[in-house]
């Protein structure tokens, strides 16, 4: 009996060390958990993003494809976006032409599109989580002087894609639609019951000197009844990784309550070609991330491995002094 009971601290010695570390792992498992797709553009700078797959870029259900040249759409060739403490990678999506005159002769003539399927379809995916999802995505749109209207720059949310290259139909947009003299240039939704001749509009402006951050929070129910999707513009990095944080309803930007999302199957970014009625769109995109939550879509980081092992370390040597 007394050799049993000087043998226990023993054991406990060996295990509170397992346990020590497999909290560790658990710490670092834990960001990407709940990721369904995401996509930081580190890719060979100056390259074509179609047939892009590789990178840092996780979840997705193909390789990017395009309906343009990749003189249109390439790889940033400076570092990324960043956005105050979000958790960002090296390299941007830049989609469209620099300014040129309006013109559909112009270099401008063609619109430019970057398209990636999903692993599933918005509807499966929500239903797999109480029917919401989250997404996120850095934009920088620089101004420039036009005597016409702008283009159309945005995302949108295609459905019966097949990845072979930017195809499907079009459901619902969230960015900056035709300007004209009824619409602005700021951020808008549309689709099903919106139409983009009559778009939802905030009154956050898609053009800024500094890089913009969007959040949107998708409640897709997986029948063919329309869905809402919810659109935060600039959400104070302050907030981040904490769903204690996550913004109400009511204080969204713009909103589009009229669009069925759950046969949506792709994401595309879209900059409108030069024609008569205006200037060809252009824009730099980076860090889009699709998942559960607002923690998920808003990650800051995290503690590096060597630090959470140093902390497991001196937790262990605290323990073994205690025990001498």
């Amino acid at each position: 009996m007394t050799a049993m009971c000087k043998s226990a601290p023993k054991l406990k010695v060996i295990v509170l060390p397992l346990v020590i570390a497999s909290a560790i792992a658990a710490l670092l498992n834990s960001a990407e958990a709940q990721i369904a797709v995401y996509d930081g553009f580190n890719y060979t700078a100056g390259t074509s993003i179609a047939g892009q797959s590789g990178g840092d870029s996780t979840g997705w259900g193909a390789a990017w494809a395009s309906s343009t040249a990749g003189s249109k759409i390439a790889t940033n060739t400076a570092s990324g976006l960043t956005y105050g403490g979000l958790t960002t990678d090296g390299g941007a999506l830049q989609v469209g032409t620099p300014q040129i005159a309006s013109g559909s002769g112009s270099a401008g003539g063609t619109t430019a599109t970057a398209q990636r399927l999903l692993p599933d379809t918005l509807g499966n995916l929500a239903a797999a989580n109480g029917g919401v999802l989250w997404l996120s995505f850095l934009i920088y749109n620089p101004t420039y002087p036009t005597t016409t209207y702008y283009r159309q720059s945005n995302l949108g949310f295609f459905s019966g894609a097949t990845g072979v290259n930017a195809n499907g139909t079009e459901r619902a947009d969230l960015g900056l639609d035709n300007g004209s003299a009824t619409v602005g240039i700021n951020f808008s939704a549309w689709g099903g019951t919106v139409t983009a001749a009559a778009p939802n509009q905030s009154t956050v402006s898609v053009f800024s000197p500094d890089v913009q951050f969007v959040l949107m929070e998708l409640l897709v129910d997986n029948t063919t009844a329309v869905d809402t999707y919810y659109t935060w513009v600039n959400t104070a990095p302050s907030t981040f990784a904490n769903n204690a944080n996550t913004p109400i309803i009511s204080s969204a930007a713009v909103t589009n309550s009229g669009v069925d999302l759950s046969s949506v199957n792709a994401l595309r970014f879209q900059a409108g070609n030069a024609n008569a009625n205006g200037t060809n769109a252009f824009f730099t995109v980076d860090e889009i991330r699709l998942g559960d939550s607002f923690a998920d879509v808003t990650p800051t980081p995290e503690p590096s491995t060597t630090a959470l092992a140093a902390m497991g370390g001196a937790a262990l040597l605290a323990l073994i002094r205690r025990r001498k």
